[in-house]
């Protein structure tokens, strides 16, 4: 009887395992990638054959990411797109397969991270993308400077605001032993 459980055990645990290794069909399929220069930055454009994907962001570094989930990359010229330098204030756009089910588009700035506006259509899926706020807003000459006032105008504070850039001095020590209250 013991036998019987654990052969029925393994048998069971094969099949789990086997279900578990078998890749996910993704339902959505890019077929096709297209970069556009816009007034503002870029437009990407990515063909889809069918279905909208499930769309999930990040931000790292100078770096957009965008996962599309249930989705494959069927290129013509391959599994991966990439363009550097496609225009002012953007380093690079890649699209790759990241996973069977998943594939992820990384925008990433050369000053800051982008911004990128989302807009999911039939069989088309849009990024607008706008270079990052130190590349897409340069002061002009024409700004006119802070004034600082005077000595006779300025009334002293006693404690430092937060918004100084003086450096706020943290002191933590530790022992090894309990210490009695």
């Amino acid at each position: 009887m013991k036998q019987e459980s654990i052969i029925r055990s393994v048998l069971l645990s094969s099949v789990v395992s086997l279900g578990v290794i078998q890749p996910v069909s993704a339902q959505t399929q890019v077929t096709d990638i297209q970069l556009n220069a816009t007034e503002t930055g870029l437009e990407i454009n990515l063909e889809t054959a069918d279905g909208t994907p499930n769309i999930f962001e990040t931000q790292y570094g100078n770096t957009f990411a965008i996962d599309l989930v249930n989705t494959q990359l069927k290129l013509p010229d391959g599994e991966t797109f990439q363009q550097d330098n496609p225009t002012e204030g953007i380093a690079s756009v890649t699209v790759e397969q990241r996973y069977s089910n998943s594939i992820r588009i990384t925008v990433t700035g050369t000053d800051d991270v982008p911004q990128v506006e989302v807009s999911p259509g039939e069989n088309t899926f849009a990024l607008n993308v706008t270079p990052g706020s130190q590349t897409a807003q340069q002061p002009s000459a024409e700004e006119p400077s802070q004034q600082v006032p005077d000595q006779e105008t300025q009334q002293p504070t006693e404690e430092p605001s937060q918004a100084s850039d003086e450096p706020i001095e943290l002191i933590i020590t530790a022992t090894r032993t309990e210490r009695a209250p």
